[in-house]
């Protein structure tokens, strides 16, 4: 079979995971759009060009990628993921952390989750209890919970505010409360790493414009993952004045 080369984009935390000799990895869920590989306990994506540009992605321009099962065995290293025939090599890097903005204004995103209500009050006040009641708290790869946890995170970062407690707790727990894909990008969220359109809601709302089509932009990602990066986003900005 002959290796087919594709080039990739990637952040530089991406770049030092898939560095080093080969070595074998192992596909922990798919989806029409991504394949996540566990790479020494972390999870990368290899992107289609159509998939939400998560910040542990190697984003490509293939209109699909292989479907291969959870459990399938690959290879990764040499600054590659190699998947069949692909091999996805990093070519451009892309840097996914929110702008340092300082001082936001309070916002509401008008989204309901099925949600504890308490401890996203508690979230609110930077109280450190909320986590353990949102971890792992919904369906899915990145359940709702831990969206709104990283929106959290997300907000804090870029309007330079302490993360602490908060973040000591989800850091220490995320690993056996949720999944391998939510647990790593609740560790790039605290350090300011999103997607694009979190990005573009935070510039907006700095800027007073466009911050409807941003939030419009960002509740269409996924089933729920948007509402609550939204909602999380507004939690942290409630006491971010």
């Amino acid at each position: 079979m002959t290796a087919r080369n594709v080039p990739g984009a990637a952040s530089t935390w991406v770049v030092e995971r898939v560095a080093g000799p080969r070595r074998p990895a192992e596909v922990v869920g798919h989806g029409p759009d991504a394949v996540y590989v566990d790479v020494d306990g972390d999870c990368v994506g290899v992107l289609a060009r159509d998939a939400v540009d998560l910040p542990i992605g190697l984003r490509t321009t293939l209109p699909r990628l292989p479907g291969l099962d959870t459990g399938t065995p690959v290879v990764v290293g040499d600054g590659a993921v190699r998947l069949g025939e692909d091999v996805v090599t990093v070519t451009r890097l892309v840097d996914p952390v929110v702008p340092r903005l300082g001082r936001l204004p309070p916002w509401t995103p008008g989204v309901q989750l099925d949600l504890p209500a308490p401890a996203l009050r508690a979230l609110a006040d930077s109280d450190a209890e909320a986590v353990l009641a949102l971890l792992g708290r919904g369906d899915g790869l990145t359940p709702s919970g831990d969206d709104v946890l990283a929106g959290w995170m997300v907000a804090r970062y870029a309007t330079e505010r302490s993360l602490t407690p908060v973040v000591d707790v989800v850091l220490r727990a995320a690993a056996d409360r949720t999944t391998r894909l939510s647990a790593t990008l609740l560790r790039r969220a605290a350090e300011g790493e999103a997607i694009r359109v979190c990005r573009d809601l935070l510039l907006a709302l700095r800027s007073g414009s466009g911050v409807d089509a941003a939030r419009d932009r960002l509740l269409r990602i996924g089933h729920t993952s948007g509402a609550a990066l939204a909602l999380g986003i507004s939690l942290g900005l409630e006491d971010a004045g």
